[in-house]
């Protein structure tokens, strides 16, 4: 029985999933269970995949296209429940990993059984696996109360609120290794219709369950090019997305709310520049959470009355530039 459960959810990343898999399968922690959940790619993806004959690989390709990573995620919880993994690690299939990221990770784990995940700092690489970016400059920009130059372990509930109301601080999941009951308490259902943010959802989730331990070494490697993930999204999916993160960033947590004030304003701000259309917004925004839904609706009519504009503008079809 495999210790590290490894998910490698792909979906048309034919031209990097060759390097992602020998990066994992040279992992210097070998006792893994490696499960690449394919999401109906259109590329050669599965001949590639086909050449791997490790017996600790399995691949399975779904019919249909889901058109969320997040039932990937959904699917590794039915796997940790019957094979008994202690960690999970989601490695994304344009992603590399060093060597060692598995045996450091796993190491800081199980010398800190109250941590919930571990991550380390990123390379940002182009599609010919050239350095062009690393994310301490992101960190920095947007967290700068921590100094992201030391490791650390963190109170999952400091975490949430030093940086994870601001925005997504694990800037990359591919750099994350969660323990399994941790992954399985934290994922919610909802994750699987979300397109952007779902990441930074969960992670408000899962610093709830446990502390943070931040390894300041570059131990991965998160691609950047034209077929990430992060692709075109309507702008009122994208926007309810970010309250969501942010609410689950929050919890209930009271000592959060001038931090949790500012982040809802911001996302607000964007909602009044972009003005999708309202109706799209509670609809989509209804279905998957109503309380987030009309706490977002009561900041976006008390800005617009701040600023004394009518809120009934908000109504109405916004004129094509």
């Amino acid at each position: 029985m495999s210790r590290v459960l490894v998910l490698i959810p792909s979906y048309n990343h034919a031209p990097y999933i060759e390097e992602r898999i020998e990066s994992v399968l040279r992992q210097s922690f070998a006792d893994i269970d490696v499960r690449v959940i394919d999401d109906c790619s259109t590329d050669d993806t599965m001949q590639r995949l086909s050449r791997y004959g490790d017996k600790r690989m399995t691949v399975q390709r779904r019919e249909k296209n889901t058109g969320s990573p997040f039932f990937a995620w959904q699917s590794a919880l039915e796997l940790l429940e019957h094979a008994g993994h202690e960690y999970i690690w989601i490695a994304e299939s344009d992603d590399v990993a060093h060597e060692r990221l598995l045996e450091r990770a796993v190491n800081r784990l199980d010398a800190e059984p109250g941590a919930a995940v571990y991550y380390c700092h990123s390379w940002s690489i182009d599609e010919r696996s050239l350095i062009v970016g690393h994310s301490i400059n992101y960190l920095k920009r947007h967290f700068a109360e921590v100094n992201w130059e030391r490791a650390f372990t963190m109170p999952g509930e400091s975490f949430r609120r030093v940086c994870l109301v601001k925005g997504m601080a694990i800037p990359n999941m591919s750099s994350a290794v969660m323990r399994a009951s941790k992954f399985a308490a934290a994922f919610d259902p909802k994750l699987v219709s979300f397109r952007l943010a779902g990441d930074w959802a969960f992670a408000g989730r899962l610093a709830a369950a446990g502390d943070v331990i931040f390894d300041c070494w570059d131990g991965n490697s998160f691609r950047r090019h034209a077929r990430t993930s992060r692709q075109q999204c309507p702008m009122h999916k994208l926007l309810f997305e970010y309250y969501y993160a942010v609410h689950s960033a929050y919890g209930d947590n009271p000592a959060l709310s001038a931090e949790f004030e500012a982040s809802f304003n911001n996302v607000t701000n964007m909602f009044l520049h972009e003005r999708p259309a309202l109706s799209d917004f509670l609809s989509y925004g209804m279905a998957i959470s109503p309380a987030v839904t009309l706490k977002a609706m009561s900041f976006i009519v008390r800005q617009k009355a701040s600023r004394a504009e009518p809120v009934t503008e908000l109504f109405e079809p916004r004129e094509a530039s």
